[in-house]
């Protein structure tokens, strides 16, 4: 699944809980989060997906363009689908010159006819900053919407010591 979602988007914490929500229910789901217009962002890839609004994502490119609320049934859906080609990957990283290969072998599992191409993202994770620039506020903090993970807890609330959380 690749889902558009950025930095200063309102909405886009809906995202990230329904994200690893999903991630939560299926062994094999992968979700990608691609950020636009921050300094997260990878305009290119961003371009390729044909994503114009956050958070919104495509599911196995079968399913285009979908808000929050249809990603659980159409990777359901997705699921069902019988793949053409069986994937293998092999990682190798040197620490001392930091390079990275990967090394892709696909075995093709029915008849095809076309041209067909791989694509590889490699993921960084736990991307922190720490400068309060980065800071935000979301359309859930303070529970005026459904629950969503904790984002409808006002960080208010969180900081200060004396005040606890309504859901925690």
């Amino acid at each position: 699944m690749e889902e558009l979602t950025g930095t200063w988007c309102h909405f886009c914490p809906g995202g990230i809980y329904y994200g690893d929500s999903l991630l939560h229910v299926y062994d094999n789901v992968f979700v990608v989060q691609i950020h636009t217009n921050d300094v997260l962002s990878y305009d290119e890839y961003v371009e390729g997906i044909n994503l114009t609004s956050a958070p919104t994502a495509n599911i196995g490119r079968n399913y285009l363009n979908l808000g929050v609320d249809h990603w659980f049934t159409n990777v359901q859906a997705e699921m069902q689908n019988n793949p053409k080609v069986s994937l293998s990957v092999e990682n190798q990283f040197n620490p001392i010159t930091r390079q990275f290969t990967s090394i892709i072998t696909a075995t093709v599992l029915e008849n095809m006819s076309g041209s067909y191409c791989f694509s590889g993202i490699l993921v960084e994770d736990a991307v922190t900053v720490s400068t309060l620039q980065y800071d935000q506020s979301n359309v859930y903090s303070g529970g005026t919407y459904r629950p969503m993970g904790a984002f409808e807890i006002r960080i208010e609330a969180i900081l200060r010591k004396d005040v606890a959380p309504a859901n925690p």
